[in-house]
């Protein structure tokens, strides 16, 4: 018969409460508190998370759909502001800039980005080396 020492009697389910019995490093009692337990630390993580932080995070994936959609499998594409502006794509947020060495300056959202062009249209391109981390 294996006898628990004082400590491992006294251990907790961090959710409901109830006494953990089994594996030492265990946490919870079952799935379901474990489960409760996440979804309240989530929910309140985003409680203080400042509310601008999530909209810019929608901003950004939302900008990053937009470029995704106008990727047809070829390198650029040229396409005008306007249209990018009405299918909501915001030129304010972005995730990084890259300058060539001819002074051109590539907006980045993860891998896919633009070149404003002399002539008013916008390069779209992608570089799946600009998202690494």
């Amino acid at each position: 018969m294996i006898r628990l020492t004082p400590e491992e009697n006294d251990r907790k389910c961090e959710e409901c409460g109830k006494g953990l019995h089994g594996r030492i490093d265990q946490r919870f009692c079952n799935d379901l508190c474990r489960n409760d337990y996440n979804r309240k630390k989530r929910l309140f993580e985003k409680s203080i998370e400042p509310p601008f932080i999530r909209q810019v995070i929608n901003v950004i994936r939302r900008n990053h759909k937009i470029l995704e959609r106008y990727n047809d499998g070829s390198d650029n594409r040229l396409v005008s502001r306007q249209e990018l502006i009405e299918r909501g794509f915001s030129f304010k947020f972005f995730t990084s800039i890259y300058q060539t060495q001819k002074g051109d300056i590539y907006h980045y959202v993860f891998d896919y980005g633009w070149l404003a062009t002399e002539s008013g249209k916008i390069l779209l391109v992608r570089k799946i080396e600009q998202a690494d981390i």
